[in-house]
């Protein structure tokens, strides 16, 4: 297979590229986070000294560095005993030495991020279909439920973060190794988005519409409608076209089905024994149940999923009051049990940097998507940003240095932007 040569010729590339993918909020990363730092960093060092043998470096970009150093000067002027200062310093010396590593180097790195991303959809895929074979095959792995950070779970949660997937909406709501599906959302968005406007690979659109609809994340969902209208509308390719007629069409019909059994008699929205006890064996019933909480009851007052939105609006209201009186520095980077309670990366941005500087970080976020029309990229990029509180994840991290260096160079003689 072609993809198992590319790993068996580039074995590095990939190997840091998986360990920035789980960087985003995997069991690993969030049970073990100070050994999973250290040895992200050490792999990313080890990358460096291979890369210079080989002249794949370029001089430390100063706009990249901003961000870390105004980061510790934010800290240092709010210094305390809340202070984390190892996020800090991990967070400098990985983007210090990603900023070293030149343009083309970079852009190889991102695309490795999204194979992996879409490696991972294929193993969703497949653990969906397994759980519609055996649905008590989840109850086989122990987990905690009293919080995520004190779990004991074990190595199969690098497969599939077992947690989320033992509940009543399994198996029509996946989240693959991350901690909750908003944040695997923003991982495969990033992936179509970069395979559908970087490498240009449109016969994958599929696969990633399926997954979008599998992981039932409503910023996610509404990411891939609007992403998806405008590569209709461009024509950017006839069987791409093609393809989004067929699979609205599908959808349509689809969704005409799951109205009609969500007004029966014979369904519950609720499952009989609760949502966390019992499995409803028909699979109809949990596909509709899902669409319903992730869509109707959100919007209608005193739906069981109702206030989902309001709740990450009052968070950003609650991190721009809180930072008023800190309107240019913010309150610095805090340890977890300290930080302002923010659901999106504008209220975590806001609350330890201030204002101006969220402005800054925007901007060096929104150059990836800079390929299309303003008034597409705002949508994308607002959606992206208020799912999930991911500044300082490591996807996060790459897009800021892969904006730091665009803004450097000749856009004209980069061939992926073509």
């Amino acid at each position: 297979m072609k993809i198992i040569k590319r790993i068996l010729n580039e074995p590095l590339d990939y190997l840091l590229a998986l360990m920035l993918v789980y960087g985003n909020g995997s069991w690993l990363q969030l049970l073990y986070n100070s050994y999973f730092k250290i040895t992200l960093i050490a792999i990313l060092g080890f990358y460096f000294l291979f890369k210079s043998k080989s002249r794949q470096l370029s001089h430390a970009n100063p706009i990249a560095l901003i961000v870390p150093l105004f980061l510790i000067a934010s800290t240092l002027l709010n210094f305390s005993y809340k202070s984390n200062v190892n996020t800090i310093l991990s967070t400098f010396l990985i983007i210090f030495i990603l900023s070293l590593l030149n343009i083309n180097t970079f852009i190889t790195l991102l695309n490795k991020y999204a194979e992996i991303i879409y490696g991972l959809i294929i193993c969703s895929f497949i653990i969906f279909f397994v759980k519609i074979l055996y649905p008590d095959i989840i109850k086989h792995f122990p987990y905690e439920v009293e919080g995520f950070r004190q779990r004991t779970g074990g190595f199969y949660n690098l497969f599939v973060f077992v947690e989320r997937s033992n509940n009543f909406l399994s198996p029509f709501r996946i989240n693959s190794i991350f901690w909750e599906p908003g944040a695997w959302a923003v991982n495969q968005a990033f992936a179509f988005f970069w395979y559908m406007i970087y490498r240009k690979e449109y016969k994958k659109f599929k696969i990633f519409i399926i997954s979008a609809i599998l992981t039932a994340s409503t910023s996610g969902i509404i990411f891939t409608i609007i992403f998806s209208l405008y590569l209709f509308f461009k024509k950017l390719d006839s069987e791409l076209v093609l393809s989004i007629k067929r699979i609205v069409f599908i959808l349509v019909f689809a969704l005409t089905l799951i109205i009609l059994q969500s007004s029966s008699k014979n369904f519950s929205l609720i499952p009989p024994g609760g949502p966390e006890r019992d499995y409803d064996h028909n699979l109809f019933n949990r596909a509709t149940r899902t669409v319903m909480l992730m869509t109707v009851e959100k919007l209608v007052s005193g739906g069981a999923t109702y206030g989902v939105f309001e709740g990450r609006s009052a968070s950003l209201f609650d991190s721009i009051n809180e930072s008023i009186n800190n309107p240019i520095f913010g309150k610095g980077m805090l340890k977890y049990q300290y930080r302002s309670t923010v659901h999106h990366v504008f209220g975590e941005l806001i609350f330890q940097l201030g204002f101006i500087f969220t402005i800054f970080w925007i901007y060096l976020f929104y150059q990836l998507f800079i390929p299309l029309p303003f008034i597409i990229s705002i949508p994308l990029v607002f959606i992206i940003l208020y799912a999930e509180a991911y500044a300082f994840g490591t996807l996060f991290i790459m897009l800021i240095v892969f904006g730091a260096k665009v803004l450097l160079i000749n856009r004209r003689s980069i061939i992926y932007l073509q």
